[in-house]
């Protein structure tokens, strides 16, 4: 099998976007009506979207909320505000449409890598431990000690890092002995919510797959990982394929959500993967590249495919049978909120921040005039896997400006991005294409500025690709299409994507500030080492 062309258990070859398969427009056309909810989970607030069998957002509603940050490492968030924020979004969402049983299915996605133990009923026995938590640095060692980097690896897909499930629940073991003692299950956010929804303990292959504990060979849990790091089978829940029914809407549920009872619901799948699907990255050029609070880069693989350095990771796709490579960088749209809130004044609750940021971007020139911002605020993931990292803004003179910082910012970030690019695209591939989603695209300057540092074809899809994704992973389970693949030819088309080319000029300009950059890293790195120089 070659790397540009994949194909799948189906009466079909691998579909190309260019072309929309219109066969069942006026069979489809009869369910108009119908409707799924996809329930995103983010780090910063919920968004419920109602999507029909077009891929079209129907209603939406979205809750806000604030993660707990606890000096110097420490992430925290209750999680009943998850829930509560599920249910008001889907009632703001119910209120744009006539009748609530339109509603079909409910899928769930979000965020990834949260640690929350439960108890019998589902009720959290503490605060969960978010992604960008860094308590359990001393939990990573130990298992570097225990079982090895090369072995977690090779099993799981994934480096060592706090991260991670299992260095959290780790932690937990050590420092809340009686809560892992009292633990029923450890679930992740969406795990959370699906046992809400249907009261069932289920997980789906690719928010497994961000564990620590999954084997994304054999697609179960690694019973030779449980054993070594002494947390017992039971107290995870159970595994299905991505975009399974994995229960039916409660009573309960239906009372707080709005939704009518018996309803299937659907574990769509982790955020980023879904995002991939949403944006139609579904053959080996295509990369993905979301933005949100962090930045993720995903590109799919008909095997699991590991880096012999471990700089990315491998984990199974929410697409059947197929795995998606991985690289991402922490903090990026949050590092933008984070300069804009704390040394810009935004003019009125109606500008665009991004709108704000970009004025003062465009009065800087390529480079920034000599500035250097490294996005490392809560450590780095991929490429170079430290968590000890820190962000720095280099080269600051009594000449430099407001926007010669802004400018440093964008820059750094799509450089830190630039480096995952070039690391998912060694193996091979040709004809590389990256199309992006998220906030920060909404600015065609940054856009192309993001085509210049990349120095490839970019496309820009639709806000709202994660929630599209688990729609078509819903519509698929409940029959509205004959396979997920079905489903995507009949919502996404290339021709409606803003795409830029790279100027020569420029990428050459931002090759070689890319290598000042990574050189920056390495320095600071060798000054302030997370081990001991020997």
């Amino acid at each position: 099998m070659g790397n540009s062309l994949i194909r799948f258990d189906y009466d079909v070859v691998l579909f190309s976007t260019r072309v929309r398969d219109d066969s069942r427009q006026g069979e489809l056309m009869e369910a108009d009506s119908d409707l799924v909810a996809a329930v995103d989970i983010g780090t910063s607030g919920c968004k419920v979207l109602f999507f029909n069998p077009f891929g079209k957002i129907v209603s939406s509603g979205f809750v806000a909320y604030l993660n707990r940050q606890i000096p110097p490492d420490r992430v925290e968030q209750d999680p009943e505000v998850w829930w509560d924020a599920a249910c008001r979004a889907s009632r703001q969402a119910l209120e744009g449409i006539p009748y609530p049983e339109q509603v079909k299915a409910v899928a769930v996605t979000g965020q990834r890598a949260s640690a929350i133990p439960v108890d019998g009923k589902g009720k959290p026995l503490r605060p969960a431990i978010q992604t960008q938590d860094k308590r359990s640095t001393p939990q990573c060692d130990n298992i570097r000690g225990s079982i090895g980097e090369d072995e977690i690896y090779r099993r799981t897909g994934l480096i060592i890092d706090p991260y991670f499930v299992a260095p959290k629940i780790l932690w937990i073991k050590d420092e809340e002995p009686s809560v892992f003692a009292r633990a029923h299950k450890f679930l992740t956010v969406q795990d959370l919510v699906l046992h809400h929804l249907c009261g069932e303990f289920a997980i789906d292959f690719s928010q497994a797959s961000r564990t620590m504990l999954f084997n994304i060979a054999s697609k179960g849990w690694d019973c030779r990982i449980l054993e070594g790091l002494g947390i017992p089978l039971e107290k995870l829940p159970d595994v299905y394929p991505s975009g399974s029914v994995v229960g039916e809407l409660t009573l309960e549920a239906a009372e707080a959500t709005g939704f009518r009872e018996g309803i299937p619901v659907v574990a769509a799948g982790g955020d980023q993967p879904c995002a991939a699907l949403g944006i139609g990255a579904v053959e080996p050029h295509i990369l993905s590249a979301t933005t949100g609070t962090g930045t993720y880069v995903l590109a799919l693989r008909s095997q699991p495919e590991l880096d012999p350095k471990r700089r990315f990771l491998c984990s199974c796709h929410v697409l059947p049978d197929l795995w998606a490579i991985e690289a991402g960088i922490l903090v990026t749209g949050a590092a933008l909120s984070w300069f804009l809130k704390n040394f810009c004044q935004v003019e009125g609750e109606e500008e665009d921040p991004y709108c704000a940021l970009e004025d003062m971007a465009k009065e800087s020139p390529i480079g920034a005039n000599g500035l250097l911002f490294i996005p490392h605020f809560a450590g780095s993931a991929s490429p170079y896997w430290n968590p000890k990292a820190r962000g720095c803004l280099h080269g600051l003179t009594m000449g430099h400006t407001r926007g010669d910082v802004a400018r440093s910012l964008v820059e750094g970030i799509f450089l830190e991005v630039k480096k995952n690019i070039d690391l998912l695209s060694a193996s091979g591939v040709k004809g590389i294409e990256v199309r992006v989603s998220g906030g920060v695209t909404k600015s065609d300057f940054f856009n192309q500025l993001q085509a210049d540092i990349y120095g490839c074809l970019f496309r820009r899809a639709g806000e709202e690709t994660t929630s599209l994704g688990a729609a078509i992973l819903a519509g698929a389970a409940i029959g509205w299409y004959r396979s997920i693949w079905e489903g995507l030819r009949g919502v996404i088309g290339e021709d409606e994507m803003e795409e830029k080319h790279p100027d020569p000029k420029s990428h050459r300009q931002y090759q070689q500030i890319l290598k000042h950059h990574h050189e920056l890293y390495m320095a600071l790195h060798q000054a302030f080492p997370t081990e001991p120089k020997s």
